[in-house]
């Protein structure tokens, strides 16, 4: 999953802020990561405790996670999009990541948009 921020706007946030446009990325990646780890669900811990947040360059961040089941299989995907219960049968979706960056853009300052 990728969002994308117009950074063109950046720059406007800069003038009205007088904050850098790498700082305003960086809190709002740590903003998306608090989020998801507060929005992710909880068996063992093993996805929250591996949820990050990782810097690909200044205005660029990625939410990263290594979280993977007893059988090695990566299941933060399977939670985010969704996963068919072997037991039960019935689609099982707990989706974390989207939320929390929906929550961060809609409390981002308006000059992002």
């Amino acid at each position: 999953m990728r969002v994308v921020v117009n950074k063109s706007r950046l720059e406007a946030i800069k003038r009205d802020t007088g904050t850098e446009a790498g700082a305003v990325v960086k809190k709002m990646a740590f903003d998306a990561l608090g989020y998801a780890m507060s929005f992710a669900p909880v068996d063992t811990g093993n996805l929250k405790n591996n949820l990050q947040a990782v810097e690909e360059n200044q205005t660029t961040w990625l939410l990263t996670s290594n979280a993977t089941g007893a059988d090695g299989y990566p299941y933060d995907v399977a939670q985010e999009y969704g996963f068919i219960h072997w037991r039960g049968g019935q689609t099982i979706r707990n989706p974390f990541i989207l939320p929390a960056f929906e929550r961060v853009v809609n409390n981002a300052p308006s000059s992002i948009g």
